[in-house]
């Protein structure tokens, strides 16, 4: 959590515990340093206009039709054009029409930088 919104990393925090205590924790951590914003935050209609403007850039694998189902402001650990790793803050569109399937598809971000309104979509897990 930075500033009460969830950061959405490249892989989720986890351990794993038996008996004998913790065995193993995996996942992103890291620090950060605020660099302050370039600009003003979207409003979710703008982030949602955003998003139907860069439509045609998403390929769902023959989906014939995807619900997103709920839109949150949170933070996203993205790499920039310059490969520094930045926590920036996106409009993300969680995907499934419920909550076990927002929960099964945690792991594909769909959403808007909530400043520049770029487009990500991609999936996360076991990277960086």
């Amino acid at each position: 959590m930075l500033d009460g919104m969830p950061v959405t990393a490249y892989n989720d925090l986890a351990l794993l515990f038996d008996n004998e205590g913790i065995e193993k924790v995996s996942g992103s951590l890291f620090s950060v340093k605020d660099t302050g914003l370039e600009g003003t935050i979207l409003s979710p209609d703008e982030a949602v206009w955003k998003l139907q403007e860069q439509a045609a850039f998403l390929n769902f694998e023959g989906a014939g039709r995807v619900s997103a189902s709920e839109i949150t402001l949170e933070y996203v650990v993205v790499i920039s054009a310059d490969g520094k790793i930045l926590v920036t803050p996106v409009w993300r569109f969680l995907l499934g029409e419920d909550g076990d399937e927002r929960n099964f598809q945690r792991q594909k971000i769909l959403g808007v930088d909530a400043v520049t309104g770029e487009l990500i979509w991609e999936e996360r897990g076991n990277t960086l």
